[in-house]
């Protein structure tokens, strides 16, 4: 009796001392104790110390420590996500310092993410110690599918597939600061959907398709150093997606794109060439090329029948805009480029309410019947409209009109000429002659007005300006310099006129 007795202390007391038997069930307890050691290690400010302190239980789902997420797994609440996302701003600041330990990875985490500010540096994250990346837990991590660690002052180079976690899904390293390449063994990762490895310090080339994850949708290497050409990837059928912007791509544009992309940025690249047509994309809807070295004409890109945001402008492309658009066009920016002529008319785009033409070498203004039906912002500054100024009041929906930088000539245009619901309207720089109109004292909507640099314009404020309601929501008017306007302001327009960068007191004699 004594015997068995003695035999079972001794295998109690063995298995006390080499663990838990292989396979035993974990729980929310053993997550606690994970989550309670890397808490130890954070150096953190003192306005997350009452939201850390959540984290010193046993109990951290059924307490909802901060950031922390669980789920039923084997009848047990699991930790499964830890979201970390740090906000304070002014005095409220936040800062959060810690190493990723190897530790998480025996967590059934599906989700881990942690954010830090744009505004200031609110957050430092890596391995074993500075400059190492927390690889352990990526690599052993069956679980995870959601990684984001984003703005966390992370250095080291970019990690290979076989240092990320086998399931990924989604990978969000973005604003950080790691080196290297892109590396073709992602192709590896089956799963993997969405990559946004934006704003950090990456060199080298794009991958080509046959490197790509297979599976990507949505693909982000934007504000790094990347360099060469953009690679055809029209055999990456599911890729939504693509944001290359603020790189130093060379080369021409690709002659095919996905067929289900939605958006492409291409913007502030060094990219050539002219705009092929891509007449397959009728699913694309958002297209930034804006900023590189793109040359010859508009093509006709009617065969884009979702597109909705184009921008082609600070470009050399030349040329008469005799282009066909998509009738399905929001905004169109064209403008900073060296397109000459006459502007097309454009009344077939009766979605387009963002026209910006200017900087160009146009040399006719549009008359109304030109313009898109629900036009709300019209910018045609910098161009070489002569003679008058069109009417536009048969577009009472535009809200901003800049015709700013020509050489338009004759009186101001009255009220009755101008939109109804004009907004924010620039005149300067132009050869306009005569008095300020009395009937602007009418303008219910105008919060800007602009006339300086019209040499021509003589005359005092109009009394009519200075009665009681009259410009009734204005707060920035401009008349000075450049004018022989004079006189004294109204008090009810005391602190509104500015000559563009400081209050007037008086327009002078």
């Amino acid at each position: 009796m004594h015997r068995g007795i003695l035999k079972l202390l001794a295998l109690v007391l063995a298995l006390a001392i080499v663990g838990p038997i292989q396979g035993a069930k974990e729980t929310e307890e053993d997550d606690a104790q994970i989550l309670r050691l890397w808490r130890r290690g954070f150096n953190a400010s003192k306005n997350l110390q009452p939201l850390l302190d959540t984290w010193v239980t046993d109990r951290p789902c059924t307490r909802k420590s901060w950031g922390i997420g669980c789920s039923l797994i084997d009848g047990e609440q699991r930790v499964t996500s830890i979201e970390l996302i740090l906000k304070g701003n002014g005095p409220d600041k936040v800062y959060l310092e810690t190493e990723i330990p190897g530790t998480l990875a025996d967590l059934p985490l599906k989700t881990l993410r942690i954010v830090g500010q744009s505004s200031y540096p609110s957050c430092r994250i890596y391995g074993d110690g500075p400059g190492n990346l927390p690889g352990a837990l990526w690599k052993d991590s069956s679980s995870l599918s959601t990684l984001v660690i984003t703005r966390c002052q992370m250095e080291g180079r970019l990690p290979t597939h076989t240092a990320l976690p086998p399931n990924l899904e989604t990978l969000d390293l973005s604003y950080n600061r790691l080196t290297g390449d892109l590396l073709g063994g992602w192709v590896n990762l089956k799963r993997l959907k969405a990559v946004n490895l934006e704003g950090n310090r990456l060199d080298g080339e794009l991958l080509e398709a046959k490197w790509m994850p297979q599976n990507i949708q949505e693909y982000n290497v934007g504000a790094n150093g990347l360099t060469g050409d953009i690679p055809n990837w029209s055999s990456l059928t599911k890729l939504r997606n693509i944001y290359l912007q603020n790189n130093t791509l060379t080369g021409p544009l690709p002659a095919a794109l996905p067929t289900n992309l939605l958006n492409l940025n291409l913007q502030f690249n060094r990219i050539g060439g002219s705009l092929p047509k891509w007449t397959a994309n009728q699913a694309l809807q958002i297209l930034f090329l804006a900023g590189n070295k793109l040359t010859g004409t508009v093509p006709d890109l009617s065969a884009l029948k979702g597109l909705q945001e184009l921008y082609l402008d600070g470009n050399s492309m030349t040329g008469q805009l005799g282009a066909v658009f998509p009738s399905s066009l929001m905004t169109l920016w064209l403008n900073n480029n060296a397109f000459s002529g006459s502007v097309p008319s454009l009344p077939y785009l009766d979605n387009l309410v963002d026209l910006n033409l200017g900087f160009n070498q146009l040399t006719t203004p549009p008359p109304a019947a030109f313009l898109p039906p629900k036009l709300q912002s019209l910018n045609l500054q910098g161009n070489q409209f002569k003679g008058f100024m069109p009417n536009y009041s048969a577009r009472p929906s535009l809200g901003l009109l800049d015709l700013s930088q020509n050489q338009l000539k004759g009186t101001l245009p009255g009220a009755t000429l101008l939109p109804a619901g004009l907004q924010n309207l620039d005149l300067s720089d132009n050869n306009f002659i005569g008095q300020l109109p009395k009937d602007w004292a009418g303008l219910s909507h105008i919060a800007t007005a602009n006339v300086q640099y019209n040499t021509g314009l003589s005359g005092q404020i109009p009394t009519e300006w200075g009665q009681a309601g009259a410009l009734r929501v204005i707060d920035n008017l401009v008349l000075k310099p450049g004018t022989g306007l004079c006189g004294s302001i109204p008090g009810t327009l005391q602190g509104k006129v500015t000559n563009g960068q400081k209050e007037l007191g008086s327009l002078g004699p």
